[in-house]
């Protein structure tokens, strides 16, 4: 920016870990990459574009700054015509079992743990199961294996680890509903899962729940409440219409307010007024 003087917009998923996380690492070097950091963004960034009104507030509350909320997009097409049923015949999944999905790496923040809490919760439900779709660190897998088996419900559990884009798409349309229980910003699974008509159940305390309409896209629960979501589950489980009309505005919602055309056009609007100024 110095040579060019051109201007910089940044998308801000999230600021930098630094400012969000406590470690020995943030103990001993904060004062310094906390002082770095805001001064290149006072010096050098224009204008700030984030995901959510989540990211927004932290933005603000950090650097001082305002910003654009633009969604990102979505390629509709590419998940309207999957079929699920050979997930079903490779995890060897009875076709009248009941799937829960929670896609995303094995990680502390995505709370993998409150999945595996319901299972526990709805042990009634034998023809029930679990699929974990993402990254599988092996400290990770390893904890939440022992916890589904002190949970006694390790045969309820299939780790699928990571799998291919298509075979993602795959997993949505195998799956009757989506568990969205992270703490996080954002949240791409729910909106893939939306536009395959499928349920979700979202926590309030990640981004994405900002675009959920409580019982009629998806279901809002609080944070940490397995035995909520479990609740949620149930109802979706006893009522088959509910469940298809939930699934059927979910993808209707997608369609009409995500794509890579409309996140394009917020750009662009982004782009002419910092160039105006």
């Amino acid at each position: 920016k110095i040579k060019t003087r051109i201007p910089v917009v940044w998308t801000c998923n999230e600021p930098p870990f630094w400012f969000l996380h406590h470690s020995p690492f943030k103990a001993l070097c904060l004062p310094l990459y906390e002082l770095w950091d805001k001064l290149l963004v006072k010096k050098y960034v224009d204008k700030f574009i984030t995901l959510d009104e989540l990211n927004r507030e932290r933005i603000k509350n950090i650097y001082g700054r305002e910003s654009f909320v633009i969604r990102s997009g979505i390629d509709h097409g590419l998940f309207q015509n999957n079929a699920g049923g050979s997930i079903r015949d490779t995890y060897h999944i009875k076709y009248d079992d009941f799937i829960l999905l929670q896609v995303g790496t094995l990680a502390g923040y995505k709370r993998q743990t409150d999945s595996l809490l319901v299972l526990k919760a709805l042990k009634e439900k034998d023809d029930i199961k679990l699929v974990l779709v993402g990254e599988t660190p092996r400290p990770e897998k390893e904890y939440l294996e022992n916890l589904a088996k002190e949970l006694g419900v390790s045969d309820k559990v299939i780790f699928a680890g990571k799998v291919t884009e298509e075979d993602l798409r795959k997993f949505y349309k195998a799956a009757d509903i989506l568990l969205f229980p992270a703490e996080q910003t954002w949240g791409l699974a729910v909106i893939e899962a939306m536009a395959c008509s499928r349920p979700v159940i979202v926590t309030r305390s990640c981004g994405v729940a900002e675009i959920i309409e409580d019982g009629v896209n998806g279901f809002l629960v609080s944070p940490r409440s397995p035995e909520e979501i479990a609740k949620k589950v149930r109802i979706i489980m006893s009522d088959t219409n509910l469940s298809r009309s939930m699934g059927k505005s979910a993808a209707e919602f997608v369609r009409q307010n995500f794509s890579w055309e409309k996140a394009a056009e917020d750009y662009i609007r982004v782009f002419e007024d910092v160039l105006r100024e």
